[in-house]
């Protein structure tokens, strides 16, 4: 599936309104978190292995596990940056 805001059938829909246009508090997932959901999405249909995915977001295959694991459990939302929008300090 290609990363946009497909409603399923094709068309795009009303932003913030599909699986891949899921909001984060400080607002919409970045391209990188858009990455990050596409990886994810190959890694739970089995197209790439945890090894592949580190290599593709650079990250160690133990944070792919950490990361899989919480797209398992909150969906695209778990993916942004939970210190996004935060002052620094």
């Amino acid at each position: 599936m290609p990363i946009g805001c497909c409603n399923g059938s094709g068309r795009v829909s009303a932003p913030g309104s599909g699986p891949l246009c899921a909001r984060s508090r400080a607002g919409a997932l970045t391209m990188g978190d858009l990455v990050r959901l596409q990886v994810m999405s190959e890694l739970a249909v089995r197209r790439l292995t945890r090894r592949r995915a580190a290599t593709l977001l650079w990250l160690s295959e133990r944070q792919i596990r950490r990361l899989y694991h919480a797209f398992r459990r909150h969906g695209a939302q778990a993916l942004a940056s939970r210190r996004r929008g935060r002052l620094e300090g």
